[in-house]
């Protein structure tokens, strides 16, 4: 039941686009149907999006007026929102709809910190529609923490439409969710992550909800672009499902229908010793174009694997900077370790191809799998590796 009420949720927020572009026709909308809306620019708030006013605490005082039941807010698609760093658990409000479509929300300079966070797991079931999220990347430095959001152990999480772009690090910091979708939406000029999913050794929780893994994860539809790496060559993915934690891990996690360009790799799940294996991870039917390492990872995973993709031109270049020294450059790449081998994984219907030919063709290899127990690969298309188009190396025996 607390699924489909979530699923059903996802779905109604894609239908807020004509509606949320008319602030007020919406709120009148949500208010007829008995449901609590409000505008930010509401005199009884005085938010404005003028560039100059924060709107910190605006936000956070229409979030205490909003009963436990939830509901929904409104910034205006009109004007910049300055917003400089968003403590929700301040308020903990659960089942927040904060509805920015054509509103463009702009990351103050006056603190090096996220956008919006909650480090006590008080904001579940928040949902995210639309806007452009600007993270004023020219004020920051690479290793600091400036994401759009930043949340942990956050359940029923939901960002449709929704734009992040010009940040120094990930658009969505994610650490352990569970029953998260990212719809649609664009991340763009961004460093280490697009969205990143996360299970570290410490993650920092605040609250009182106990350890547990991250589950059931769908990012579909996304564009990513221009994904830079901010730690010499380990990151700069569109997506990045990871862990570090001996008790905890990720499960369920479906990335599909996107396109990766121009990131250092597309989407990337890596689970290393001595933290447990990820499970039931796959990449489907997703375009990668100009990956600078590789295309597609799955390290340290059971189950799932990559089916019906579209990887080209593995080797290229991000922009503003020049290219990384890559031993193995790959299309798609699924590997382990000696005690955390891929096992189990299926790799078929893909097509990996390098278009450059002589000295500009970079792609080293199609698919390339190392440490695997019962891989499956099956009608797969590699074309113009330079080294080899498939190399396999399975140790089920």
């Amino acid at each position: 039941m607390e699924r489909r009420g979530f699923l059903r949720r996802c779905a109604g927020a894609a239908t807020f686009g004509p509606w949320a572009r008319r602030p007020a026709d919406l709120v009148r909308w949500l208010r007829r149907d008995g449901a609590w809306a409000a505008r930010l620019d509401d005199p009884a708030y005085g938010g404005r999006g003028d560039g100059v006013t924060l709107n910190d605490e605006p936000l956070l005082q229409a979030l205490a007026d909003m009963p436990l039941e939830g509901g929904t807010l409104v910034i205006p698609p009109a004007g910049d929102w300055l917003f400089d760093a968003v403590d929700l658990a301040r308020v903990g409000r659960r089942r927040v709809r904060l509805v920015a479509t054509g509103a463009r929300v702009v990351k103050s300079l006056r603190t090096a910190t996220h956008l919006f966070r909650d480090e006590h797991g008080t904001s579940d079931g928040l949902t995210v529609v639309g806007g452009s999220w600007e993270l004023s990347a020219a004020a920051f430095r690479k290793g600091q923490s400036v994401s759009a959001f930043f949340l942990v152990r956050a359940d029923d999480l939901a960002f449709v439409d929704v734009t992040v772009r010009d940040g120094i690090e990930e658009g969505l910091k994610l650490y352990t969710p569970r029953r998260l979708r990212v719809l649609r939406g664009a991340f763009e000029r961004l460093v280490n992550n697009g969205v990143q999913i996360h299970a570290p050794e410490a993650d920092g929780f605040r609250g009182n909800a106990p350890e547990r893994d991250t589950d059931d994860v769908v990012v579909e539809g996304a564009a990513f672009r221009a994904i830079d790496d901010g730690l010499h060559g380990m990151e700069g993915q569109g997506v990045s499902v990871s862990g570090a934690s001996r008790r905890n891990t990720a499960s369920g996690v479906l990335v599909t229908g996107c396109t990766f360009e121009r990131c250092v790799r597309g989407a990337w799940a890596e689970f290393n010793e001595p933290g447990l294996p990820g499970r039931d991870i796959r990449f489907d039917d997703n375009l990668v174009v100009d990956a600078e390492c590789h295309g597609l990872g799955l390290v340290g995973v059971r189950g799932g694997g990559m089916r019906g993709n579209h990887v080209l031109d593995t080797g290229g270049v991000v922009p503003g900077r020049p290219g990384v020294a890559a031993s193995e450059i790959a299309g798609l790449v699924l590997s382990g370790s000696e005690r955390t081998p891929g096992e189990d994984l299926v790799v078929e219907d893909n097509e990996v191809v390098e278009r450059r030919t002589g000295a500009a063709a970079r792609m080293q290899y199609g698919i390339l799998a190392r440490r695997q127990r019962a891989l499956v690969e099956r009608r797969n298309v590699v074309r113009g590796a330079t080294v080899r188009g498939i190399e396999v190396e399975d140790r089920s025996s």
